[in-house]
């Protein structure tokens, strides 16, 4: 029986008042059962059963135009007529179902499966399907044509799995509000879609605004559409690689990208590679950026400067004139001090320099000048970082007590 346990008042005495529920058939009166507001559809039919012989899974009960189902308490889902002393009295029609259908109803929802043995004309009894549907949205496979043509019964399978936009009709599958139904489940649904669904501006916006990777299966005219693609970039800046060229060569987009995924300055124009402003935000968004900035730009001070001071191995995209910049080659061994190794020769004797690396790595030792390298106070302060240095140390140095 369903809870009372938030029945408001007035429901609780429904619930709770004696009635005499009137059953009718469509030849006359059937019978009468006292009852209380309790009692719910499966309890009635079981009791219409008993005293009738009508299978349960055979009868329908109406109360007016409302069935009654069987978990609906009575007193909840009627009006009763009369009042005062005694029974209040509901008049209930009993319309039977047909044998088959209520036998293959019965099987349906045992097992959703059963409706692939289904008669044609229970496939198409939706009644019969959506007995099945509860089961498995994958029912909806062996559902008649019309079935799978049902707009509102296609909106309700695409909520339960976005997969079984695939075994809908071409024109639910071109269908705004069914195929966003499905989107909403998971963005791959679009693949699923018709291509008119596809190249449906209003369906792929709103489609990208739910989950921005639906740019991957809209038409190719609305990948050269502005907003569609801004929708999607706003989200992951990534998507702007699948723009079509035109809009990779939008400053504005490629800086709403380059905020989320700073290394989408890959699929920006070479001309956008170019702007100065525009890679330094990617830079530092991220040091990765720096590999695809124009060669003016990778021998640009301070925006390998601003690479380098995230990771050392920025490095490796910076021109090679800059290995000889005492301050960007300052910020990489303060990350990581066998940086050095990229240092140019004439840095490798500057003593602040090598100092600040061995002092971050011991074994950046080996990088220094050889001057250096006989240096006992550099000497022990990269020993003091890594006893291995040693190796490194000038011979002298080597046989020195105290390093």
């Amino acid at each position: 029986k369903p809870s009372r346990a938030r029945a408001p008042q007035n429901a609780l005495r429904h619930m709770a008042q004696p009635l005499q529920l009137r059953i009718n058939s469509l030849a006359g009166r059937l019978l009468a059962l006292d009852c209380d507001g309790a009692w719910c559809g499966a309890e009635v039919k079981a009791a219409v059963e008993a005293r009738a012989g009508i299978p349960a899974r055979e009868q329908r009960l109406f109360v007016g135009t409302t069935e009654l189902g069987g978990a609906d308490a009575v007193g909840l889902s009627v009006e009763p007529l009369g009042g005062g002393e005694g029974p209040a009295v509901v008049e209930v029609t009993l319309v039977r179902r047909p044998a088959e259908q209520a036998k293959w109803l019965a099987m349906a929802a045992d097992d959703w499966k059963a409706l692939y043995f289904a008669p044609a004309h229970l496939r198409a009894d939706r009644e019969v399907v959506e007995a099945a549907l509860r089961g498995s949205w994958r029912a909806i496979a062996f559902a008649d044509e019309a079935l799978r043509k049902d707009r509102a019964l296609g909106i309700e399978v695409v909520r339960q799995d976005w997969s079984a936009l695939e075994f809908l009709s071409e024109d639910l599958r071109s269908d705004g509000e069914v195929v966003l139904a499905a989107v909403e489940g998971d963005v791959a649904a679009l693949e699923l879609a018709t291509e008119s669904a596809r190249e449906d501006r209003g369906v792929v916006l709103a489609a990208v605004r739910i989950d921005p990777w639906a740019l991957r299966w809209a038409a190719a005219p609305l990948l050269g559409d502005r907003e569609v693609v801004a929708a999607a970039v706003g989200k992951d800046g990534g998507l702007l690689a699948l723009a079509s060229p035109a809009l990779r060569d939008d400053r504005d987009l490629a800086l709403l990208a380059v905020r989320t995924r700073p290394e989408i300055l890959e699929a920006a124009s070479p001309r956008l590679r170019r702007d100065r402003d525009l890679v330094l935000s990617a830079v530092e968004g991220s040091w990765r950026a720096l590999e695809f900035a124009c060669e003016e730009l990778r021998a640009d001070r301070d925006v390998v400067l601003a690479a380098v001071r995230q990771d050392w191995r920025a490095m490796r995209f910076a021109a090679e004139h800059l290995s000889g910049d005492r301050d960007v080659l300052m910020a990489a061994v303060g990350l990581y001090g066998e940086a050095l190794y990229l240092s140019a020769q004439a840095l490798r004797g500057d003593r602040e320099l090598v100092l600040a690396a061995v002092r971050r790595s011991g074994r950046a030792l080996a990088f220094a000048a050889e001057e250096l390298r006989a240096d006992r106070d550099v000497v022990l302060q990269a020993v003091r970082q890594d006893g291995l240095a040693l190796e490194f140390a000038a011979s002298a140095l080597q046989d020195d007590g105290e390093v």
